[in-house]
């Protein structure tokens, strides 16, 4: 049969080629130089000579040649239409001698021509052209946080369907179907068709996948960031990550592969497959590409029209209307210009290594045929076919193509639209129209339905009037008689289906047994197998649903490898990878119910617990309740964030359900006490930062006792015992009862504040010998000694007598530095040591190491000790230096005149010992006997 094809071909181009005699042919060739290097962009010249009987014949015709190559080095000529150096381009009689073709170049430009080689021309230029063939073509999911049911429609994920008002709607991950109006689609993944509104008839499937569609319709989307752009173009199918990523408005694209015509935004009606191929369209149509990188491109381009079929074919190609052949990004082996009716082979045509043309022409009408052994010969013609109606088992009627016996054989040859390809196919049709049929008996009862597609053996075998039914694989949709909206795809998919209308099966048998059950939609190998009548389900996963036999189970939602094989009633969610009873996530739809068969995290990766939650968890209403008796309920944190209740417009009971409005925490029983915390003296003292009103009861000495915010009070007593005092974190009282935090340094205990006990006097008058303790507070003002504690006179301080280390105004218990004790002090935080026995200034830290962390504008002084100094100021007859330095008195005098004092300043980090006169207002700091 193939050589009687073959044979039929050469006879109608060799009636071409004595009926029209052509006033031109192509030539392209590639500009090397000695070393093979690519001629790229270069101004060359050439001069053709055509010779007759050998390759040392003479020269009946020549022509010369100027042209430029392309980056590839690449050049087109039309030989016939140079510039004529000697002969008649028409009046070569080709039929009558065998011709060689001699070409000449000068790759600069000139007249200098080098013979680059002399060939035959084994077929006439003009037989590959035929007029004849020219043309030739051819819990309830409405209770999850993340899903819901609304009409007939199904979201799971965060956001999915959250506008929808359309129907028969699915849409599975995080956003999925966000702002969705129409109907009838199907998404699956995060962010899936997320913008679409009115579109409808959309599948997407993977991450993003037609995303940013709002009016598309009738687009399938499967993988990543598929159709990512699209908006409103409609009828697209793209498979494989970010196929068709950039197509916006572009129609009946078909991209599938990894990238694959990922720069298409307005291209239409292209047909591409292949890995990369034809990345790089932005514009271009009517594109056929199958091959990985065929039609890649080196920029972005808008060529159309194109047909590439290998590895990297038409890579580099730019024009329009061209196809290629090949399995590089080359010269192709076979390249054509459909523009212009041309065909070229670049190598030898040899059919099956034994069929050879012949050299000669033949005469007019003659075709080849060859002797069965290899050997071809020109032969007077035969009658043949040269059109689809001329065979015996194929015809067109009514825009309708028929091929196969018997195929369409009823058809009441109107405009009916219907193709069909195979034995029977559409045979019984008679008005049914847009149906394409492709298998042995596809769509062979088919009468008067329309818009079906039947690919696969006996596929919509008993489809009589239904619509809109897509089937493929063997048997696909087999029984089906007037369903309509059904997609089957696998073998034997929704095998026994006769009426059940808007069902989508794909795998191997998924949903075969199905009959009248509407709406379902199963994905894998036997899913849904025995269902018969059952309905709205959505079961995805190897043998998801299986069963042991037949069911009509309806509304379930299995999700996984074996996932609710053995569930045989309504209303269930199961995601599971296998075929267990207790999946890890079961729930019952009809009653609200939502269970998670193990160990819940919320934000983390491997819960220990039932449910772990990593972060707020907010509820309306909460109820916790332990399974068996005498179970606690556990609230547990295992660092220093803290368990709490939130609660700030209501309030919290124990022991009644309806706590007192004016109350935080109502706690209610006639049988059992409140029990504040319990711990000794050591244990509360140790508390780090209490809040202030913290409350505990300390079981050394049967008080309760609260913090102010400075220290431990005793609020009252139930026992007798006496708290011991800890340097550090006791604190201390004068007769005022002002509180005073001490510090523990090195040996000794210090008061942590300046003293602040007795009544202030105004400055400049002086503080007297009287019963009562007088102090000055900084400009006259009480806040001021608030802040930085009182500054008195040094006979004030001492109570009017000189032994040194006197109680003088310090509490019980404790008395007034002496010189000695300062350098003790001194010593024991500076860096170095030193002797106190001269005036100036002492140490090299010592000071910066006393003063407080804050308040003092030069230097950045930490506190590490405790001791606290602010920058108080002082009194020399006026007051002078707050925020600059403070003075410590010391209790050792040096004459009836002047004492000892320390003092610190903003300026040096040391401290400064000297002697001054008692009248001078300084600050006071008690030492612990």
């Amino acid at each position: 049969m193939k050589k009687f094809t073959l044979s039929l071909v050469m006879i109608t181009i060799a009636i071409t080629v004595l009926a029209q005699a052509p006033q031109a042919f192509k030539y392209q060739a590639v500009a090397r130089d000695n070393a093979g290097n690519v001629l790229a962009n270069q101004n060359v010249s050439f001069q053709i000579s055509i010779l007759q009987g050998s390759a040392g014949g003479p020269s009946v015709y020549t022509e010369t040649h100027n042209a430029v190559t392309n980056e590839f080095g690449l050049v087109n000529l039309e030989i016939g239409t140079g510039t004529v150096v000697t002969g008649v381009f028409a009046d070569i009689d080709w039929g009558g001698d065998s011709y060689f073709l001699q070409i000449e170049m000068d790759a600069t430009g000139g007249t200098n021509y080098q013979l680059m080689g002399t060939s035959q021309l084994l077929s006439v230029p003009y037989s590959l052209y035929s007029e004849s063939t020219g043309n030739a073509g051819a819990t309830e999911i409405n209770e999850l946080t993340d899903g819901r049911t609304l009409g007939n429609s199904v979201f799971l994920g965060s956001g999915a369907g959250i506008n929808d008002n359309g129907n028969f709607n699915v849409a599975v991950g995080i956003n999925a179907l966000k702002s969705n109006t129409g109907g009838n689609n199907t998404a699956i993944g995060y962010n899936a068709l997320i913008d679409n509104n009115s579109g409808y008839n959309n599948t997407a499937i993977g991450n993003n996948a037609l995303s940013y569609n709002t009016s598309g319709i009738e687009n399938t989307a499967n993988g990543m960031a598929a159709l990512f752009k699209n908006k409103t173009g409609y009828q697209n199918t793209a498979k494989g990550c970010m196929a068709l990523y950039s197509n916006i408005s572009g129609i009946r694209n078909t991209a599938i592969g990894y990238y694959t015509l990922f720069s298409n935004t307005i291209g239409n009606y292209n047909t591409v497959l292949g890995t990369y191929a034809e990345q790089l369209n932005v514009e271009g149509s009517n594109n056929t590409i199958v091959g990985y990188g065929a039609g890649h491109g080196a920029t972005t381009h808008n060529k159309s029209g194109n047909v590439f079929l290998g590895y990297q074919a038409g890579y580099w190609e730019t024009g329009s209307d061209i196809l290629y052949i090949e399995n590089s990004s080359g010269i192709p082996l076979i390249w054509g210009d459909f523009a212009n009716d041309t065909l070229r082979i670049n190598g030898t045509l040899d059919v099956n290594n034994a069929f050879h043309f012949p050299l000669s022409d033949g005469t007019n009408e003659q075709v080849l045929k060859t002797d069965g052994n290899g050997v071809l010969t020109w032969n007077d013609d035969i009658v043949g076919a040269f059109q689809i109606n001329d065979l015996s088992d194929g015809r067109t009627i009514g825009n309708s193509v028929f091929l196969g016996n018997a195929a369409g054989a009823n058809d009441d040859g109107t405009n009916n639209r219907n193709v069909a390809v195979g034995d029977s196919a559409l045979n019984a049709n008679t008005s049914g129209y847009n149906n394409t049929a492709n298998g042995f008996q596809t769509l062979y009862s088919n009468t008067e339905g329309y818009m079906n597609t039947a690919n696969g053996y006996q596929a919509l075998f008993s489809n009589t009037e239904g619509d809109r039914n897509t089937a493929i694989g063997y048997q696909a949709l087999k029984n089906d008689t007037t369903g309509y909206h059904n997609n089957a795809i696998g073998f034997q998919a929704l095998f026994y289906n006769t009426i059940g209308i808007y069902n989508t099966a794909n795998g191997y048998q998924s949903l075969r047994n199905n009959t009248t059950g509407d709406k379902n939609t199963a994905i894998g190998y036997a899913a849904n197998y025995w269902n018969q009548e059952g309905s709205n389900n959505t079961i995805i996963g190897f043998q998801a649903g299986l069963g042991t036999g037949a069911h009509n189970k309806s509304g379930n939602v299995f999700l996984g490898y074996q996932a609710g094989f053995n569930d045989t009633t309504d209303n269930k969610l199961y995601i599971e990878n296998s075929n267990s009873s207790t999946p890890l996530i079961y729930g019952e739809f009809d009653n609200d119910i939502l269970v998670v068969n193990g160990s819940l995290g919320v934000e983390i990766s491997s819960p220990s617990e039932k449910l772990e939650v990593n972060g707020n968890a907010k509820a309306d209403t909460m109820f916790a309740e332990a399974f068996s008796s005498n179970s606690p309920l556990l609230l547990q944190t295992g660092g220093t964030t803290r368990i709490y209740v939130d609660d700030v417009t209501g309030n919290v009971g124990v022991g009644t359900e309806n706590p007192d409005e004016t109350a935080i925490l109502d706690l209610n029983s006639n049988s059992k006490g409140f029990l504040p915390p319990r711990m000794n003296t050591y244990q509360m003292i140790m508390i780090p930062t209490p809040a202030a009103g913290l409350l505990v009861f300390n079981t050394d000495s049967s008080d309760f006792y609260g913090f102010n915010g400075n220290k431990w009070i005793s609020i009252w007593n139930i026992g007798d015992t006496i708290i011991p005092f800890l340097c550090g974190v006791s604190s201390i009282t004068d007769g005022d009862n002002n509180n005073y935090n001490t510090v523990e340094i090195g040996s000794q205990c210090w008061m942590a504040e300046n003293l602040n006990t007795g009544i202030m006097i105004n400055s400049p008058g002086n503080q007297t010998n009287n019963d009562t303790i007088e102090k000055y507070c900084y400009n006259n003002e009480p806040d001021s000694c608030t802040i930085y504690g009182g500054l008195y006179q040094w006979d004030e301080i001492m109570q009017y007598i000189t032994t040194e280390g006197t109680p003088g105004i310090c509490p019980p218990g404790w008395h007034l530095p002496s010189d000695a004790e300062w350098c003790t002090l001194l010593n024991y935080v500076d860096a170095g040591t030193f002797l106190c026995n001269t005036t100036g200034l002492l140490g090299i830290d010592c000071g910066l190491n006393l003063k407080s962390a804050s308040g003092w504008p030069v230097g950045s002084p930490t506190d590490p000790y405790g001791f606290t100094a602010l920058p108080s100021g002082k009194r020399i007859g006026v007051f002078t230096s707050l925020g600059q330095s403070t003075a410590f008195w010391s209790s050792t005098v040096y004459n009836a005149q002047k004492a000892w004092y320390i003092d610190l300043n903003m300026w040096e980090d040391q401290a400064y010992r000297n002697k001054t006169y008692k009248v001078n207002g300084y600050s006071v700091r008690c030492i612990k006997d």
